[in-house]
Parts: C-alpha cells; structure tokens; sequence
C-alpha cells in the first residue's frame, strides 16, 4: 500500500575506549604467552600490565571485567611457575572480584583452582572447603560437569588427608635413630620417603628449615 513509512536505524555503538581497546591485546597477548610452558613469565608480565591498564578505565564494567581475567590469570601463572602461595593471594582477590561481579561461573572456577593450590600446599584442610563450597555452588548454578570435577577433587583431597593423618602428617620430625629406623622401615613400603638430615649448627640446614617447614 501507499503512504509512508518509517523505520528505527540500530544505535551506533560508541567508539571503543583505546584503553579499552589496549587491555584486551595485553589479555589476548597475555593468553598466547600462557599457552606455551616456557613462556608463562612472559604472560604473567603481560597480565600484571593489563591489570594496571584496567585501573584507568572510565566504564566500571570494562575495568572489572578485565581486573577478573587478569587476576584469575595472574594467580594460574604463578602455580604454573610453583609460586603456590602467591597462587592464592591473586585467586583470592579473584574470587572477591568475581562474588562482586555477581559472576557465579568465575567464582566456582576460582574456588578449584583455590583447592588446588592448598591442595600444592598439603593444606589439606583448606582444599577440601574451598573443593566443597566449589561443588556446592556449582550444583546451584546448573553446572553438572563443574560438580562432578569439583566431588572428584574434593574425594582426592579427602583421601590424601586421611594419608596424612594416619602418616603423623607430610613430613615428621625425628632425633632418635630407633625411631628413625622403624619409620623409614614402614613408610617406605610402595612409596618414596625423603629424608632431609639437618644439624641446629649448620647454616644450610636453617636456610632450608623454613621450606621443611612449608612442606
């Protein structure tokens, strides 16, 4: 039919914000850096730098998104590297951004890697809750494969503290030779037993407690 007509032409998205625009190549870069095993401080570099760059961002949903993927990054480059401990203050700070987020699939992944950084850490105690409330949320949420993944790990971690319980704990301190011949005798059956000989006089020997200690 006749007459006029009138239609509503899409809204032009904004000009993306060039630091907007810089973070995600830093991120990007940051990925490919992470995917090869000798280059995961190349990545760790590069994701510190966009965590950086997300502060300067105007829009508060680009910068917490990026600080999310930077931080969660940042903490699996430093297990990657063995930096356990360092692992779990960036997974921390991960999972307070993500509970903010209201971004309950980043929060579930970041309670697992948690897990397995205290698991790294023979805290069986702290793994084992951060592997249940992991599973406990991912139930919530739907996500039956994370549940799954999430029981399978807490099972393991469960298991390995019992080990350790029924052992006297990772590692045993002994001073008495007959002690020291028994326990050997009936913890190296089927597995291996380090043993790390230490005098209070020996300066190599207290470099090295503080890492026995850990352990």
């Amino acid at each position: 039919s006749s007459g006029s007509w009138s239609w509503a032409a899409p809204p032009v998205p904004p000009p993306m914000d060039e630091n907007y625009k810089r973070c995600r190549n830093l991120l990007r870069e940051a990925q490919r850096w992470r995917s090869n095993p000798s280059e995961v401080r190349q990545a760790l570099h590069k994701f510190e730098e966009a965590q950086n760059a997300a502060k300067r961002l105007e829009n508060a949903d680009q910068r917490l998104a990026v600080t999310l993927t930077a931080l969660g990054n940042i903490g699996v480059c430093h297990f990657f590297l063995g930096e356990h401990r360092k692992a779990v203050l960036f997974f921390q700070q991960a999972l307070g951004t993500a509970r903010h987020a209201g971004d309950r699939s980043r929060e579930v992944g970041t309670l697992r890697n948690l897990g397995k950084c205290h698991q790294a850490l023979s805290d069986h105690a702290a793994a084992v809750k951060h592997f249940d409330e992991a599973a406990t949320l991912a139930r919530e949420t739907g996500d039956a494969a994370g549940a799954a993944a999430c029981a399978v790990a807490l099972a393991e971690c469960r298991t390995a503290s019992a080990a350790a319980t029924t052992a006297g704990g990772v590692v045993k301190k002994i001073t008495d030779e007959r002690e020291f011949d028994a326990f050997v005798t009936r913890s190296s059956t089927g597995r291996l037993v380090v043993v790390d000989y230490s005098a209070t006089w020996c300066p190599p020997s207290r470099m090295m407690e503080p890492v026995m200690e850990q352990l």
